[in-house]
């Protein structure tokens, strides 16, 4: 049963099932696991996650009331309205500002009462920039660590966030997907001062080589980064070039792009790296990838999260191990991790018996799973 497992443990998988969940629906579940009342309760003052504007109004009204619900707030995810984005405009209308996605105001708000805020993700609001005025939000979150930011309909601002980052310094965590980013953003205001232990870029094609040593310069100079998240569905690899990555001690790497280049020699930037996964519509050759992944004696950890029938073969793949084993390669390499679909392949069980031989595990998980990192 779910109460018999460490509280630790029950409380992340619980944050994980509300954060994909409705509030509402989250709520529930206390009523139908009585067991789990306590927890799920002490959650859902944590962990604050609004889609409408009615429920941050109604949670801003209980804090006016006395309640101190919101110095007990840690995270804060604000997502675009379903009922806003299944509905026609006359209905939104009939149903009023109640159902409508939370606001730039709203926002601005929660952050003034949530001062100890340590994790802020916007997932799609319906604002696609904030105002100048507005911008000075951030200066409030003093605890905040985390900052994730997905943009919608024309995207999220790049110049915006550029601003934000100004009023955080200790910001350890940054993820941004689907950003708009003109040539001239980024040019005016100084270089944050942020040093990230993780970055993530996700459907952005329009962020520059040099917008990107803007945003990492302060991290790549501390040595903090440990871990990079790429999307580059359709851009060349040289659009990374820019970048310093050798002089990172980047331990984790994890790519998704069609370009077979980019899979198959991007990980040979990284003198430090221990784990690199990837998620390709295409075919890597795996002598190049392994190889390109030898160049760090420290790699340990090779891992294809690709759908359908793309990625790695095991028959290439398992002599390609062999291969580069013989020639000296990869001699830190302990596991490798395939899409779960892959152990109904022929070959691998011959990939499996090759692992074994050379001292390996080779494991399998869903893609779904396997994404979420």
């Amino acid at each position: 049963m779910l109460t018999d497992l460490p509280r630790d443990v029950l409380e992340r998988i619980l944050s994980f099932v509300q954060y994909a969940s409705p509030p509402a629906q989250f709520a529930r579940l206390a009523l139908a696991t009585p067991s789990l009342h306590t927890l799920v309760d002490q959650l859902l003052v944590r962990n604050l996650v609004f889609s409408t504007s009615g429920s941050v109004q109604a949670f801003l009204a209980r804090v006016e009331a006395g309640s101190n619900a919101a110095s007990d707030t840690r995270t804060l995810v604000l997502r675009k309205s379903d009922v806003e984005a299944q509905s026609g405009r006359g209905t939104r209308r009939r149903r009023g500002e109640a159902n409508e996605s939370c606001s730039e105001e709203d926002l601005l708000r929660l952050c003034l009462a949530c001062v100890g805020l340590e994790e802020l993700r916007l997932e799609g609001p319906a604002f696609t920039t904030l105002k100048r005025r507005q911008l000075g939000f951030a200066s409030n979150l003093s605890s905040l660590r985390v900052l994730s930011i997905a943009g919608s309909r024309a995207g999220f601002n790049l110049h915006a966030i550029g601003q934000i980052l100004q009023d955080l310094p200790q910001l350890e965590e940054l993820d941004l997907k689907r950003i708009q980013a003109s040539p001239a953003a980024l040019k005016a205001p100084p270089r944050p001062l942020c040093r990230l232990r993780r970055f993530a870029l996700h459907s952005s094609p329009a962020v520059s080589p040099q917008q990107l040593e803007w945003l990492l310069g302060a991290s790549i100079q501390a040595d903090s980064l440990r871990h990079l998240d790429f999307d580059i569905a359709e851009i060349p690899p040289s659009r990374l070039g820019g970048l310093r990555w050798a002089a990172t001690p980047v331990r984790s790497l994890h790519l998704t792009s069609s370009n077979m280049r980019a899979v198959e020699k991007l990980a040979q930037h990284f003198p430090t790296l221990s784990s690199f996964a990837f998620t390709t519509s295409g075919h890597p050759d795996a002598f190049i990838l392994l190889s390109s992944c030898g160049t760090s004696a420290t790699f340990e950890e090779l891992v294809d999260r690709s759908d359908s029938r793309c990625g790695l073969p095991p028959l290439e793949l398992a002599s390609a191990l062999l291969y580069l084993r013989r020639q000296g390669q990869l001699a830190s390499l302990r596991r490798v991790v395939l899409p779960s679909h892959r152990q109904f392949d022929q070959a691998f069980s011959v990939l499996v018996e090759v692992c074994a031989s050379l001292g390996m595990s080779c494991d399998t998980m869903p893609v779904a799973a396997s994404t979420s990192d």
